[in-house]
Formats: structure tokens, sequence, C-alpha cells
């Protein structure tokens, strides 16, 4: 388990001790001890709320090592998303009969000494964190061999340098070229290595391996894509080749997961559809009392291995071209202040409410919650021309949500489907249940903020 896991594992534990704790600690400040019956009284409506509060630091981002720092304003989100759970606690506490509990001082006094001890806890983390040694990262290549790569190296270095990443500090310390006495310059300087990430031009090179193999009980060597994916959350398209898909696009061991996903992907949908065939009305009222138009708007996406569906919308744009569509001459994206969007279309937008209808997608098999972004075949055709594996995006389900849609702004360009293919390639390796719920969860956080377009 890497630092970054280790340290998500401690604070969620960490969490968990403290609201046991501090429920221990109320009980025996306002009854002198905390007996067996009052324990049990308290524990399963307490133990619920407890879940909430760490599902709401989870979707605040609380738990993502990349942003935690002893900051004014991790504090501020730290202390409003305990506002927002507690908020919720207390409505709990106050509509559910069943929990008769009382006083319901016992709430109160608990959320502050939770909140107290849950701040310092985090501070401490975070303190430890930025005090931890930087991790020294040596590149290695041949730059006469390969230019290119000391500048995609130094590229790299640029975004690595900025900031934590992944939970770690790296720290570039050198590049390096290949020669006689490479393993003593990595394991005898001043700056030793924790990390060499290593080109290709290594498998070339007899001589350097058995110098570098001397050196694996101390220094951690990488490949240079996969020390791009440790610290980026996605794949570097322009530094792999086919073989990086031979080697980590293995679609058997998906099978169990594939078809897991489906049946949550098929209950959820219903679930959802209830709430939703009572907003239709509404939001069909409102979008055509706007303007001209129907109510819903139908778009060819590409979809799974390449099939053509159609996706279902609410419309919020005006209309301007055949079939309800805002285009009058051929697709094209969406701009970040697109005129073309109504008003009560930007609210549906930022509310994602106009994909509502897309849940008939997912019960079609069409979609899934999570997945790459289906995107439309006009814009695919050019992509695939333009940007390599491009239709290697296409192995998967697409989805409401992404991998790539919660790390990367939309894309209204070639640069950016690019880097958003980035992302995607990332997921179709990784994809697993807690990667899932990582994105939906991370996706209810931008619904909160309403960040979408």
């Amino acid at each position: 388990m890497n630092a970054r896991r280790w340290t998500k594992t401690l604070l969620f534990l960490g969490d968990i001790l403290l609201l046991y704790g501090t429920l221990w600690l109320t009980l025996t400040i306002r009854y002198g001890s905390a007996e067996r019956g009052l324990w049990k009284l308290h524990l399963i409506p307490f133990s619920i709320i407890f879940a909430i509060l760490l599902l709401t630091f989870f979707i605040a981002g609380l738990y993502d090592v990349r942003v935690i720092a002893p900051e004014r304003r991790h504090a501020t989100l730290f202390f409003l998303t305990l506002l927002v759970g507690g908020g919720v606690a207390v409505l709990l506490f106050y509509l559910v009969p069943a929990w008769r509990i009382t006083p319901r001082l016992n709430l109160f006094t608990h959320l502050a000494l939770a909140s107290l001890f849950l701040f310092l806890w985090h501070w401490l983390i975070s303190w430890l964190l930025m005090r931890r040694a930087k991790i020294n990262v040596w590149f290695l290549a041949n730059p006469r061999a390969n230019p290119d790569r000391e500048q995609s190296a130094k590229q790299r270095d640029v975004e690595i340098g900025v900031g934590v990443k992944g939970g770690e500090h790296h720290e570039l310390v050198a590049f390096l070229a290949s020669h006689p006495q490479l393993g003593y310059q990595i394991a005898e300087t001043s700056q030793k290595a924790d990390i060499v990430v290593t080109s290709s031009d290594l498998y070339q090179n007899e001589a350097a391996q058995k110098e570098l193999f001397l050196l694996v009980p101390r220094v951690r060597f990488m490949s240079f894509s996969a020390f791009y994916e440790r610290v980026t959350g996605k794949v570097p398209v322009s530094l792999i080749s086919e073989i990086w898909f031979l080697e980590n696009i293995a679609e058997t061991e998906k099978e169990f997961f594939e078809i897991i996903k489906r049946i949550f992907d098929v209950v959820l949908a219903i679930f959802i559809s209830i709430p939703g065939i009572f907003l239709f009305p509404l939001l069909s009222l409102l979008i055509k009392g706007e303007t001209r138009g129907p109510v819903f708007i139908k778009q060819n996406r590409v979809g799974k291995n390449g099939r053509l569906f159609t996706l279902l919308k609410l419309r919020s744009m005006i209309v301007a071209g055949p079939h309800g569509l805002a285009e009058e001459n051929g697709a094209q994206w969406a701009s970040a202040h697109d005129k073309r969007i109504t008003r009560v279309g930007r609210i549906l937008r930022k509310t994602r409410l106009d994909e509502l209808p897309q849940l008939w997608n997912i019960l079609k098999g069409e979609m899934s919650f999570v997945g790459p972004r289906p995107e439309r075949p006009e814009f695919v055709a050019t992509l695939k021309k333009r940007i390599p594996f491009y239709e290697i995006r296409h192995m998967a389900r697409p989805g409401l949500s992404g991998w790539a849609q919660i790390n990367f702004p939309y894309g209204a360009s070639v640069e950016d489907a690019l880097e958003k293919l980035r992302y995607d390639l990332y997921y179709l390796k990784h994809r697993s249940f807690l990667l899932d719920l990582t994105i939906a969860l991370k996706t209810l956080k931008v619904l909160v903020l309403q960040a979408g377009r």
C-alpha cells in the first residue's frame, strides 16, 4: 500500500475511533458513566449519524491527501463539512420518531466535542505530511539518443514540482545519462535517489541494467509512464505504444466487475427514476415556458465498442436546427459562456438535471453511471485521426460521470479531448468498485458546488 492509501486509511480509522470515543466521553460527562444500557440506546442512531458524517467528509474531499494542508482554506472546508453533516444529524434526531433519545443536548455536546477532536486530528496529519522529507526523484535517460524524452521529463517536472502530488513531495534531483559508474552516482551522492524514473533506453543498455540491479534493495525504479500515472492520475498518451495496452488492459479480468456493475446500474436507475417521473412535468413547463421547441432532444453518441446509440437530454439551449438541436451547420462543442444556453438551461446544466432522461439509456444498457463520457460521432471521426489510441476509450460502456469529468473541465477542443483521454485510459486500466465509488462521491461534490457546464 503506498503512502497515499496509508494516509487515507489512517485518517479514516482515526475519525471512526474519535467519533465513538467522543460518544463515550459525552455520555460520561452527562451521566457520570457510559454504562451498558445508555451505550446500547445511543449506539445505533449515532452509528448512522457517524456514517453520514464520514460520507460528507469523503464527498468534500477531506480524505484526498493531495489537498490536505494546515491552511485556513482547508480549515474552512472542514468546518463547513461538519456543519452540513451535523445539520443532517440534527434533522434526523428531530424527524425520526423511533429515535427517542432525550435530552437531545447529548447530540449537540457530542458534535461540539467531535468537531474539536476531529479538527485537531486532521490538523496533526496535515502537519506531519508537510514535515515529511521530500522524495528525491532522478530521471534516467540518454538525451543524446532521445532528446525529446529529456524535454518531456522536464515538462513533467514543472507539473510535479508545483506542490504535493498523491500525498508525497516529489522533488527533481537530476537528469542522468547512462555511463559506467551510474549505480555509484545514484547511491553515493549527497542527494540520494528514492525513486529512479527510467526511460525505454534502459532496455537496450545491458551494462546499465547490471549497475542498477545492485541498487534494488535501496532504490525504487519506475518507468516514466508508471511514475506519471502515480503523480497525475492519468496515462501519458504520447509515451505509450501498443505494448502498453497488451500489458495493462486485461478485459477478461473485468468480467465479474462488469456484471455486478450492470446490476447496480439497473437498480439505481430505477430508484432515481421514481422521483424523476414527478420532476419531469415541472421541468417541461419551465423549458417550454422560456423558449419554443421540444422538451427532449436526441443526439447520436458513440457507445461501447463503437456502436451508435441515441442519447436523451432535456433541452437546455435555443432551437436553431432540426430535431430541437442548437446547431445550424453541424455538431459543435459548447463553450464556457455559450450564448445558446437558456436561463432555465443553465440551471439544468449546473444541477445536471438535463441528463436525467439518460436513466433510460442506462436501463437499456447503452450507458452506465460511471464511465468515459460518450462523444458525438462527428467529433469522434475527427479525434480518431488526430489523437493516437482515441478509439480505445470505447472499450468500456460510457457513463453519466467518469474519471475525466471529475478531474478535468468540459472539453471543447482537440487538446482538451487529448487531456481527457489520458484520464480515460487511467480509468480503463484501474477501474474497480472502489474507483467507481470514488468517482460517484466526487460527482456529488461537483453537483453540490454546481460546477457543470
